[in-house]
């Protein structure tokens, strides 16, 4: 005889944490809020089905509901209720960064004549010693140095080998 086993799972948490994962999702799929002005309905389009959108239930500042599977199986967060939030401005995307390519993430600029003499690296003037820059920053700059560090000391070298 079978029986019947009911996965009870914990009801999901809303912590910031979570909030700032749906923004960033909100924020990387385009998701867009709109007020329908005849209604007072909040609308939020779909981050996959172009076609598709969903109420967001919002009393004054605070969205407390979504019609898209999330909301309806009572998830305190969605990526369109945090798309509601990024729109009002109570949260902002996070940063996309990459690894810095003048110090290949390590913050610091390799000098051998530091190495030799046991003195610290110098901090990398690109990402200021965090190993890291937005990534609009090295997008622009696709197929050349970004801060002229690894060009300018490319030319000494050969310079020097001349």
């Amino acid at each position: 005889m079978l029986q019947s086993q009911e996965s009870a799972r914990p009801p999901r948490a809303s912590t910031p944490e979570r909030w700032q994962h749906a923004a960033d999702r909100a924020f990387t799929e385009g998701i867009e809020v709109r007020h329908v002005a005849d209604s007072g309905a909040w609308v939020a389009t779909s981050g996959r089905d172009s076609a598709t959108a969903y109420t967001v239930d919002v009393t004054g500042a605070i969205a407390h509901g979504c019609g898209c599977l999330a909301g309806l199986n009572d998830d305190p967060v969605c990526k369109h209720r945090a798309a509601f939030y990024l729109l009002i401005g109570a949260l902002a995307p996070t940063p996309a960064t990459r690894q810095c390519p003048e110090c290949c993430g390590g913050g610091v600029v390799y000098i051998p004549d530091c190495e030799r003499a046991g003195w610290p690296h110098p901090a990398c003037p690109a990402c200021q010693g965090s190993g890291e820059l937005p990534a609009s920053i090295i997008e622009t700059h696709i197929g050349r140095p970004p801060f002229g560090l690894l060009a300018s000391a490319a030319k000494t070298s050969a310079a020097v080998a001349a």
